[in-house]
């Protein structure tokens, strides 16, 4: 069942594509960035984690297989939560919140993000 991503969600979402760091040697260029958030209006969430302690969102199928990834990441001090975008194939696939503990996690206010 798709469905459209929640405001919410679309704001953490440029939030992080805009200002995260990556696991790449370099940082993409803002060029790039802007090409990744160009995508938001367009996304579905194909997916959402059944594990009941995380908001994490797929926009493609979890087990495709990709070429590249680039992993941005950023924390929520507030909740102890990491937050991460999978890029795969320069395309966004997923919206990951994780709990650092044995707390759920939710998706964190765009102002309590950092980076």
């Amino acid at each position: 069942m798709e469905r459209n991503l929640t405001a919410a969600e679309a704001a953490v979402l440029e939030v992080l594509l805009l200002n995260a760091s990556s696991d790449q040697e370099t940082e993409p260029t803002a060029e790039l960035r802007n090409q990744w958030v160009a995508q938001i209006p367009n996304l579905q969430v194909v997916h959402e984690c059944g594990c009941g302690a995380c908001p994490t969102i797929d926009f493609t199928d979890p087990k495709a297989k990709f070429n590249h990834r680039i992993v941005l990441s950023a924390f929520d001090d507030t909740q102890g939560a990491g937050i991460l975008v999978f890029i795969d194939d320069n395309q966004l696939s997923c919206l990951e919140v994780y709990p650092s503990a044995n707390e759920a996690a939710e998706l964190p206010a765009v102002e309590n993000i950092s980076f």
